[in-house]
């Protein structure tokens, strides 16, 4: 119509100025909801024993922590009411342990009791609800770090063996994107070759490493630039005005040559290959912390927290508490008190009992049930 009401001149103008069609594009996003289910099964024998113990409101039992897509979860109970204001019911939430915000999660809490002869269990009371969770509160955005029921039950109606079983799920949605339209080729990146080619020759090298009391021929050729771009450490030693700034060579204590020449190749090209990492963790975890290089510290904290043993939880125990290695230091911790028994027999732990009297205080410590809460998964920065 609009066509039809122009005249031809008008017509003709006005296909000059929008051109000749142009190809459409089109951009075809599929939405996957993606659906993921945990459950707790939560054990609390003669509850009404508990009761008395911890009567005080805000006194609470937590349970362990479950994982949902890799992330920690726990549950907490209020027997005696978790204010003033629900004193005489049991309390129970739902708490988010993870880093992220706005998780979102349905969940059911159901009350169990063990009287039926037949099925062995008795449904008592059943709950559900659903809200978006996040590691710090967010009213504006209705997010929450725990979400469940003040008054979930009258604590005086509670005896016997009672089984708790908290259900969980969280839904995510992932996007996938496919864009109709011819794709640019990009060669892969050839960076990581030709700096290991670049270390391996030494070519316009300006500095040697060489380990305290090795060989001149086991010395190490590298370039200040790229050692003082990785490391704050060497950055220091070359740019100020000091010894080892006007020396051809540095003398390095505390490092075999191997983990020197494993350590300065990941400088250049910020790999390693498991074998190597598995073989000198030992020696690489000490150079990170000696250089201030976090992520291949973080790489072997990775390594060595895979490989724990009870023969070696209490000496990578002392090492990670030495250099700084909190993650690796917090799952020693941990796998000692889970495996006490065994690893009390290795010769390690009879050192660190007699030489390291802060690590035992806080074994102990953290035996008796003062620090609670899940462990971390290794975090190791891009």
């Amino acid at each position: 119509i609009f066509f039809r009401l122009m005249g031809s001149k008008n017509k003709k103008r006005l296909a000059d100025a929008m051109g000749s069609p142009t190809p459409e594009e089109v951009t075809r996003v599929v939405t996957d909801m993606q659906t993921t289910t945990a459950s707790l099964e939560w054990d609390i024998n003669q509850f009404e024993l508990l009761c008395p113990t911890l009567t005080a409101p805000k006194r609470m039992i937590q349970s362990s922590a479950f994982y949902i897509n890799g992330e920690p979860w726990v549950v907490r109970l209020y027997p005696d009411g978790e204010v003033p204001e629900t004193k005489g019911w049991v309390s129970i939430f739902l708490r988010y342990m993870g880093k992220r915000q706005g998780v979102p999660a349905a969940f059911w809490f159901t009350l169990v009791k063990n009287t039926d002869p037949k099925t062995g269990r008795k449904l008592i009371r059943e709950e559900k609800g659903s809200t978006s969770f996040g590691a710090r509160p967010d009213n504006d955005a209705g997010i929450h770090v725990d979400r469940g029921f003040a008054k979930f039950i009258r604590n005086d109606s509670l005896t016997g063996d009672v089984t708790w079983i908290v259900k969980v799920k969280v839904t995510q949605s992932v996007n996938t994107e496919k864009v109709v339209s011819k794709e640019v080729t990009i060669a892969p990146s050839t960076l990581a070759s030709r700096m290991t080619r670049l270390y391996e020759s030494g070519m316009g090298s300006d500095v040697k490493l060489r380990v305290k009391g090795a060989s001149a021929g086991e010395a190490v050729s590298c370039h200040k630039l790229i050692l003082s771009t990785h490391s704050e450490v060497f950055a220091a030693m070359f740019q100020h005005d000091v010894q080892e700034r006007h020396q051809g060579e540095v003398e390095i204590e505390g490092l075999t040559t191997p983990v020197l020449r494993a350590f300065v190749k990941y400088l250049y090209v910020e790999e390693m290959e498991p074998d190597v990492v598995t073989t000198l963790s030992e020696g690489l975890i000490v150079a990170a912390d000696m250089y201030e290089v976090k992520r291949l510290l973080h790489i072997c904290e990775a390594s060595m927290c895979s490989r724990l043993t009870e023969q070696n939880a209490a000496d990578w125990l002392v090492l990670a508490d030495r250099h700084h290695a909190a993650q690796l230091r917090e799952r020693c911790i941990s796998y000692i008190i889970a495996h006490s028994a065994a690893v009390m027999c290795s010769e390690g732990y009879k050192e660190l009992a007699a030489t390291h009297p802060s690590l035992m205080h806080e074994l102990l410590v953290a035996a008796s049930g003062h620090e609670t809460g899940p462990a971390s998964p290794i975090s190791i920065k891009p």
